[in-house]
């Protein structure tokens, strides 16, 4: 398809006059994000009818259009357009609500399913800054055993002096955690990716030292108005607490700049699951999978 683009850092201010304004709190809508993940998901985008679409050629799938008023036909031209073309049709990131409003007519061509997998978890800055209550105890607890080993410790801004050491803490972290050796090779890419133009992408960071250090490394910038989103997080599993602190100041700093905090998906992994609802997000921002059905396919042929 001829109109679509590739996510380039000079796209940044077009895109995000639509991913601020429209977005519903999912990090899928944060354009570095989009920018640092565009090669390994083939990221595409495209103005249509005054509507931002972003398309996934690797999954051949489209995310929900950004735009005023999108109803229900509009969503099916979208789709139309890319089943035309040879393409699925397939969508995914669909809001909760245009769903809920729509579901009579979307029922017509998609097969709808929540994506429980995708499903965003979002924080009270505050309460993530605060950690009161019973419900957080073992976290402040965990802070606790932290400080009293490492009283020196001290939190720093991530700039290009400490990308080195975040890169090399991702190995250590990968080794210590035997992860999956293929996912991890192409995180560090985008990783990678990203600190060669983190400025330019707003990118943010803080890293928790040690006697000169890395321990702990977070990476975030801004979603919409009220809302940071935290993309990655890694931690020195050998230092207790660490994972907790990196957490505590990461909102700390953001506090007085958004109300919310965005800690991105589980992915359908159990112990990811467990660790992100043991932080009490406030809500799960939803979306959904609209698959086209055959019939409407073999109508189009």
């Amino acid at each position: 398809m001829n109109r679509l683009k590739s996510i380039i850092v000079e796209d940044k201010e077009l895109l995000l006059k639509y991913l601020m304004k429209y977005n519903n709190y999912l990090c899928e809508f944060n354009f570095l994000n989009l920018n640092t993940w565009t090669k390994e998901y083939g990221f595409k985008w495209m103005i249509y009818n005054d509507r931002l679409v972003i398309y996934s050629s690797k999954e051949d799938i489209i995310y929900m259009p950004l735009g005023e008023k999108l109803s229900p036909e509009d969503l099916l031209e979208i789709s139309d357009i890319f089943l035309d073309d040879g393409k699925s049709g397939n969508m995914m990131f669909i809001f909760e609500k245009f769903v809920h409003e729509n579901l009579s007519f979307l029922e017509k061509h998609f097969s709808i399913f929540p994506d429980r997998a995708n499903f965003d978890y979002i924080y009270e800055t505050k309460s993530l800054a605060e950690l009161k209550g019973k419900k957080l105890h073992k976290k402040r607890n965990l802070i606790s055993q932290f400080e009293r080993r490492n009283p020196e410790y001290t939190v720093a801004k991530l700039d290009k002096e400490h990308q080195e050491g975040c890169l090399s803490l991702c190995q250590k972290w990968c080794d210590l955690k035997s992860c999956d050796r293929e996912d991890f090779i192409i995180e560090m890419k985008a990783i990678k990716a990203l600190f060669e133009r983190f400025e330019k992408l707003n990118g943010e960071g803080l890293c928790l030292i040690v006697e000169d250090k890395i321990v702990a490394f977070s990476i975030f910038s801004r979603l919409s108005k009220d809302t940071f989103d935290v993309h990655f997080e890694k931690f020195d599993i050998n230092y207790k607490g660490a994972a907790q602190i990196i957490n505590r100041e990461t909102a700390r700093y953001l506090q007085e700049r958004c109300n919310y905090i965005n800690r991105e998906q589980d992915m359908g992994i159990p112990g990811l699951r467990k660790n992100k609802r043991s932080y009490k997000p406030v809500f799960l921002a939803k979306s959904y999978k609209l698959i086209r059905r055959k019939k409407d396919k073999i109508c189009r042929k």
